[in-house]
């Protein structure tokens, strides 16, 4: 947890001890108080059982006769029984405000190692720049899209890099499901752009210095070296030296740079949407998140997809919501074409007929989803109803 506060200084991540049950306590202090006073009785050498007119047992017998061995195993004995008294009590961690562990009841598997950032930009769009974050995506069952040229090959289309989209469905279930951290996208004013041109070419102006200091330095040793293959006798050493300096001073002076054959970054990786820990501010993302009825349809139906185990995307091209994978994209084709539906909503016939017939004709089946009309925020009573079409011709 600490590692985690120092990395994400802003998230809020919480802790707490829940008390075992009233009849656990009352048990484990009244060892501690009866403890003490068979202790005490077997240092003293009482005998309780003759108070109440009983003949003493052989184990109090013993006790008598070896009080150290006794006390030490009245001591631990008596321990282990309130430790495990006491440790009946659950302890919870919360991220955000949403259950990460806990043995009060089951909450969502969370891995810190998969906890990645997400930014927000342009209203709905949701990507990843990093490459961390695009393989713990996968490893999560998000596909994504990846939209990005590629640093050396930035003239083409047909193999695309970072930064990865998310669907809204895959990045509010991530953050549902605190796997993610969603980042509002900085705010791009004139103000800022001009900053950000000015850094940019100040940034240029000190790599030219650096690389004019360098290449000077490598002039002078190439001088030196020239001139230390010429042989010099003894008297000639001062005079050689003299020289040598004064062409040193020379080429100091007249040395010149362009700025045409200054070496250029070529930037293959950026470091994304996070800034320094101290100045980052996680705060809610200015993300506006559709609530209506056809937005809620369809991440009932994601989210039900993905806890069965199905990889999800873009279903645009076919005419429906999501391409169903029964696993990696990459390993498997798509059996089904995903349609969110509403239960209470009217489908003309003409629809199916052509939902059908398009399913056929790219040889997938057409799965029409409807969320039954529970109660929304009964995640585990909820269900989802699927219905298969399939176009067999006409009869």
């Amino acid at each position: 947890m600490q590692v985690l506060n120092q990395r994400y200084p802003d998230i809020r991540i919480e802790g707490e001890n829940y008390l075992p049950q009233p009849i656990y306590r009352h048990i484990a202090s009244f060892l501690s108080i009866f403890k003490l006073a068979v202790i005490g009785l077997i240092i003293l050498g009482k005998d309780p059982f003759a108070f109440f007119g009983m003949q003493a047992p052989g184990l109090w017998v013993w006790g008598q006769e070896n009080k150290i061995y006794a006390c030490m195993m009245v001591f631990f004995f008596s321990n282990m029984i309130e430790n495990q008294c006491m440790s009946t009590g659950a302890f919870e961690i919360t991220f955000n405000d949403v259950p990460v562990w806990s043995k009060l009841e089951p909450v969502v598997d969370w891995d810190p190692d998969l906890l990645f950032e997400v930014g927000v930009f342009r209203g709905r769009e949701t990507m990843s720049m990093k490459a961390a974050d695009v393989k713990a995506a996968r490893e999560t069952g998000v596909v994504g899209t990846l939209v990005g040229s590629l640093a050396r090959q930035p003239r083409q289309n047909n193999r695309l890099g970072r930064p990865l989209e998310l669907l809204q469905e895959e990045a509010r279930l991530l953050s549902e499901t605190a796997q993610a951290v969603l980042l509002p996208a900085p705010a791009s004013t004139d103000a800022a752009n001009v900053q950000g041109v000015e850094q940019y070419l100040e940034r240029l102006d000190r790599s030219y210095e650096e690389q004019k200091a360098l290449a000077l330095q490598e002039r002078k040793a190439m001088v030196l070296r020239a001139l230390a293959q010429k042989p010099a006798d003894a008297e000639e050493i001062e005079s050689v030296d003299q020289s040598v300096q004064d062409r040193l001073d020379a080429i100091e002076t007249s040395f010149s740079l362009p700025r045409t054959a200054m070496a250029i970054q070529l930037h293959t990786a950026r470091a994304g949407l996070s800034h320094a820990p101290e100045e980052r501010h996680f705060l809610a993302a200015d993300w506006p998140k559709p609530r209506d009825e056809r937005s809620e349809t369809r991440f009932r139906v994601f989210r039900d997809l993905r806890r069965q185990g199905f990889y999800l995307t873009s279903a645009g091209k076919f005419g429906g919501d999501y391409l169903v994978y029964p696993g990696d994209p990459l390993r498997f084709h798509a059996h089904f074409i995903a349609v969110c539906v509403p239960m209470d909503l009217p489908t003309p016939l003409c629809d199916l007929l052509a939902l059908s017939r398009l399913g056929a004709n790219v040889k997938k089946t057409v799965l029409l989803c409807s969320p039954s009309d529970g109660d929304e925020g009964g995640e585990e009573e909820e269900e989802v109803v699927y219905t298969s079409l399939q176009w067999s011709g006409m009869v």
